[in-house]
């Protein structure tokens, strides 16, 4: 198993495990990204999709490429960068982490207890979940329409 290099807030896993059951009890797919500051790996803020630009079905959530422009441009100004990605279904990007919150409809609060892997060379490798803190974290919610404050 690879060694997981972010280290994630218990405080963020919560938050995460709240907005899937949210949407889980919904039937619907949801997702977001985690962010930390430029000169570290610890993740300082969840960010959420919103709703414009945004499709949530049964096995389908999709991110318009506006509404991650907003995100990027965001990062791009708060001196953040994307360590990783969450979401209930498989995306593939090379070299990124992604964890899958299982039990969309009734979650668990622990990221240990999630799927953690890192697309690779096209394939998927499970890695380990992050090292957990208590450090505080920032909650943004992105869509078409910008980034604001959740």
């Amino acid at each position: 198993m690879l060694p997981n290099p972010i280290v994630l807030p218990r405080l963020a896993a919560r938050r995460i495990a709240l907005d899937a059951a949210d949407h889980g009890l919904r039937d619907v797919e949801t997702g977001g990204f985690l962010l930390a500051r430029d000169d570290s790996d610890v993740i300082s803020t969840v960010a959420f999709v919103g709703t414009l630009g945004i499709t949530r079905r049964r096995d389908q959530f999709r991110i318009s490429e506006r509404a991650v422009d907003r995100l990027f441009a965001f990062v791009d100004d708060s001196g953040h960068w994307i360590p990783s990605q969450f979401h209930s279904h498989r995306l593939s990007v090379e070299g990124f982490s992604s964890t899958v919150v299982p039990q969309y409809a009734s979650p668990p609060p622990r990221a240990e207890e999630w799927g953690w892997w890192r697309f690779e060379a096209g394939q998927w490798r499970r890695i380990a979940p992050p090292e957990g803190s208590d450090s505080d974290v920032e909650v943004v919610r992105f869509d078409e329409g910008g980034v604001r404050a959740d």
